[in-house]
């Protein structure tokens, strides 16, 4: 279990809600991450409780001559014009990590009898199940990893590895997220005001940043939705996440950001629609609520309604809802153990301060009356 300060406007430590969406919150919530990061997060204020853990052997990346192998060849293939190259490398490089924290449950889809896809319903993990003709179904259902009551390590997995890169990633981000002048962030990249300086910055050293372009102006409304101004020499660049894709324009954009909690009711056409009952892929329209709702961070409006910046949204102790009814007994007491303590402090400190100055007063006083003796007339 985790405590955020609240007076932290960047908080570094995720939290996953029940809806599945990513955060990054202040408050007080439980999760399960890599020792380094938790070491890193107390430096910045955080408190951490302990409930249990696994332990792994440190050892050197296995990985270094390969992507180094990978990158050189990237860096060729760049610049010979060869791009079809160089995009198969880039994404095999990134995709590695990700590899290792696959879930060992997969998706499963089998065609069976009406007898099978009634029984289907029954079990673990089921999905869905669509008629496809006479006596004949479509079922999806979860694999499911094994039930035994050792734990047993996925053998198409390694989470211990994604996780470690994945904190290590945050922890070398931190330093450039938090700024002030850090207007987006994006995985591995960043939008900021000011320049970085020279020993952050190359175009052919892997770990470093790469300057892609300077930007004139730009809205940022929400994870992958902004908009950037054009340049002299460059188009406007529009990123929008969702269905209305090709209805986020300049014009929304600007709209959003001085009213946003405006909505917008708007059809569009989806060209290739598909519909699984009927097993087709068809042209279908759609109406559409446009408007903002990232549920990543609350937005913060001026005394006119005009959106000025977010902030950190609050999870409060009910997130630790997830904990067995024991941890949570135990972690709710050891919190107000904490908040009595932290006032007895106070109490201490406030006396322990009144004290040394009534002491300097009494001081000062007996220095005023020797020195009033032995002053000559």
């Amino acid at each position: 279990m985790v405590v955020c300060p609240e007076d932290m406007e960047r908080p570094f430590l995720p939290f996953r809600r029940d809806d599945k969406i990513l955060l990054f919150p202040i408050g007080t919530f439980e999760g399960v991450y890599f020792s380094e990061e938790l070491k890193y997060a107390v430096t910045l204020g955080y408190r951490v409780y302990t409930l249990s853990g696994f332990l792994f052997t440190r050892m050197a990346s296995p990985f270094k001559g390969f992507v180094n192998h990978l990158y050189q060849k990237r860096l060729v293939a760049k610049k010979r014009g060869e791009k079809a190259k160089a995009f198969i490398l880039k994404t095999t490089m990134n995709s590695l990590y990700g590899r290792f924290g696959i879930s060992p449950e997969s998706t499963i889809t089998k065609i069976v009898s009406e007898d099978e896809a009634f029984k289907a319903v029954k079990m673990p993990g089921f999905i869905n199940s669509e008629p496809l003709g006479e006596d004949k179904y479509t079922v999806t259902y979860l694999s499911k990893p094994s039930q035994d009551c050792e734990w047993k390590p996925p053998a198409n997995s390694a989470v211990q590895i994604s996780a470690a890169i994945t904190a290590y990633a945050r922890i070398k981000m931190y330093e450039f997220i938090s700024r002030d002048d850090c207007y987006y962030t994006d995985t591995d990249s960043i939008i900021i005001k000011s320049p970085l300086p020279d020993k952050y910055v190359s175009e052919t050293e892997l770990g470093k940043f790469k300057l892609e372009k300077k930007i004139p102006r730009g809205i940022f409304l929400a994870p992958k939705t902004y908009y950037i101004y054009p340049s002299a020499t460059e188009a406007a660049i529009i990123k929008h996440k969702g269905s209305g894709k090709a209805l986020a324009n300049q014009e929304w954009y600007e709209s959003m950001l001085e009213n946003p909690d405006k909505k917008m009711m708007e059809e569009y056409e989806k060209k290739f629609h598909r519909n699984m009952r009927e097993l087709l892929v068809q042209v279908r329209t759609f109406h559409l609520t446009m408007g903002l709702n990232s549920g990543k961070r609350e937005y913060v409006p001026d005394e006119k309604g005009r959106l000025v910046g977010t902030k950190p949204i609050h999870i409060g102790t009910e997130a630790l809802k997830q904990l067995g009814p024991t941890s949570h007994r135990a972690i709710t007491a050891l919190l107000a153990e904490r908040d009595t303590l932290k006032s007895q402090l106070l109490k201490i400190e406030s006396t322990i301060g009144a004290n040394s100055t009534n002491k300097d007063d009494e001081r000062s006083s007996d220095t005023d009356n020797h020195s009033g003796e032995n002053k000559p007339e």
